[in-house]
């Protein structure tokens, strides 16, 4: 189970920094959102989910190379996929 809440990661010095925070379109929500992690009124309407996905999230504009990760965000257990962006 999870929920529609993702954060974007971006590696720096060998660790992972949270740089947006996300949410998907899965479960039908109508809508996907993304925001710097210095936001202070990001909502996430708490929803569960099931199932293999697709959980679709709207990557931000501008993002500068380098190597990146999107994990759930409030799920029992977190999972991450990486991906890298190439200018």
């Amino acid at each position: 189970m999870r929920g529609i809440a993702f954060v974007l990661q971006r590696r720096i010095d060998g660790g992972w920094e949270t740089s947006h925070l996300m949410t998907s379109n899965a479960n039908g929500v109508d809508y996907m959102d993304t925001a710097p992690v210095d936001t202070e009124a990001f909502d996430v309407i708490d929803v569960g989910i099931g199932g293999p996905g697709p959980d679709s999230v709207r990557l931000p504009d501008g993002l500068a190379a380098g190597e990146y990760r999107i994990c759930t965000d409030n799920a029992g257990d977190e999972f991450c996929a990486q991906i890298q962006i190439a200018q």
